[in-house]
């Protein structure tokens, strides 16, 4: 009987055992799996921005055209001919003062921008 006992015991200290190494080696590897969905996460979201991005890009200045109401001063410099950084960032500058362009020859509101600038351009221009 004694030896039931204690065969028991030793079954039930070994599992108590087991259960702590357990659970001790679950909680060194808990703060590996915290970060790691979160590092995953960020690619995820960096992924989906740099698509927004490029396919906003696309809709600025899509087949040779260059919306005025959206585009960055690098896209107005690319796309526009006689445009460059200086005008192109006075654009940009008019646009966030004023608001979006109602026209395209709303432009020649834009100091340094003439008529000869947005006739030159105007097959590329859109709202």
């Amino acid at each position: 009987m004694n030896n039931v006992k204690t065969t028991t015991r030793l079954t039930t200290v070994s599992h108590h055992l087991r259960m702590l190494v357990g659970c001790l080696l679950f909680s060194l590897c808990l703060p590996t799996m915290a970060t790691e969905p979160q590092a995953q996460s960020n690619e995820v979201v960096a992924t989906a921005d740099s698509v927004k991005q490029q396919s906003a890009a696309a809709s600025v200045v899509e087949a040779g055209m260059v919306n005025i109401n959206s585009a960055t001063v690098e896209e107005l410099v690319e796309g526009l001919k006689g445009i460059g950084t200086k005008k192109a960032e006075a654009i940009v500058s008019y646009r966030d003062r004023y608001g979006a362009f109602s026209s395209v020859e709303q432009l020649q509101e834009v100091p340094g921008i003439g008529p000869s600038i947005l006739e030159r351009n105007l097959p590329a221009l859109k709202l």
